[in-house]
């Protein structure tokens, strides 16, 4: 995925493809939405071999339970 999209793919409704009725552009989003709610954050990289997709990085805080 082109890096130019990265922040778009965490936006509600959106999708990188257009075409496709499958995709609503809700999953991700929420995805972001519930780790923000954890007190977390998530990001996208690069793959670190080289290969083609990008790699999602997030991290919550633990809580004491």
């Amino acid at each position: 995925m082109p890096k130019k999209y990265w922040k778009k793919v965490f936006e509600m409704f959106e999708t990188l493809h257009k075409n496709s009725n499958n995709n609503t552009g809700v999953g991700l989003s929420t995805v972001k939405s519930n780790i923000e709610r954890l007190g977390g954050s998530i990001t996208l990289s690069n793959r670190i071999d080289n290969k083609k997709g990008v790699c999602f990085k997030f991290n919550i805080q633990k809580k004491d339970i």
